[in-house]
């Protein structure tokens, strides 16, 4: 990894990849955060109304990313002798490479608001510019836990308070469709951060799957006296 360009306000980092030298989880890894950098880039670009969308040259790296995840999880199922030289197991391959499969998805969903942010006239009044940020960065961070979740980084409790959350973000969504009076190009980006909460929430699934594979305990809490 080396640093392209460095300013008083941003850093471009140029990742340099070697399928034979970079892990499944580790090009996971570096695959969440693009679409993270992707999605919030999106979402600020909502404040601004560009005249393109904000992605760049980012999806080329994420398609070489989901490119290197594909190859080693082929080569695994085709060969346990690739699986062991990869120090992992079959099922948690397949589970990488569907988390790979839901943030390509993500990634797809986060141009979309791109997109429709580059339609606007104008940014959106401040109140609702904020909503949408919150909500953006609510489900980064789910995206962010649930990745976590499925490379056995974090447990079954992060992956239910991930789903607690997307259930928060879900509800602020649908009042901003009650509140309705906003431009179609607006509406749009909500259609749009309504997928990409959906795929973080499929990531997130694909953790709690592997928790259980795992054999942890996935119990809902026990109510409290006050819920009793």
């Amino acid at each position: 990894m080396s640093v392209a360009a460095e300013s008083e306000t941003a850093t471009t980092v140029r990742i340099m990849l070697d399928s034979g030298e970079v892990s499944v989880s580790q090009s996971l890894r570096q695959l969440a955060f693009t679409v993270r950098s992707i999605h919030c880039d999106a979402v600020e670009a909502l404040a601004t109304a560009p005249d393109a969308s904000p992605i760049g040259s980012r999806d080329g790296h994420v398609d070489r990313l989901a490119a290197m995840i594909d190859r080693s999880v082929s080569r695994g199922m085709a060969d346990l002798r690739e699986v062991d030289a990869l120090g992992t197991t079959r099922p948690a391959l397949f589970e990488s490479w569907t988390a790979m499969r839901e943030l390509c998805r993500f990634r797809e969903a986060a141009a979309e608001v791109g997109r429709a942010a580059a339609s606007l006239d104008g940014p959106p009044a401040e109140p609702r510019l904020k909503t949408r940020r919150d909500v953006g960065r609510a489900v980064r961070e789910v995206v962010a836990d649930g990745v976590s979740v499925a490379l056995g980084d974090a447990g079954a409790n992060v992956a239910r308070a991930a789903l607690e959350g997307l259930r928060r973000i879900r509800d602020e969504l649908d009042a901003l469709d009650r509140a309705g009076a906003d431009a179609a190009e607006l509406r749009r980006a909500s259609r749009a951060l309504r997928r990409t909460a959906d795929r973080g929430g499929d990531v997130t699934e694909i953790g709690l799957r592997r928790a259980v594979r795992r054999r942890e305990p996935i119990r809902d809490r026990e109510p409290g006296p006050a819920n009793r």
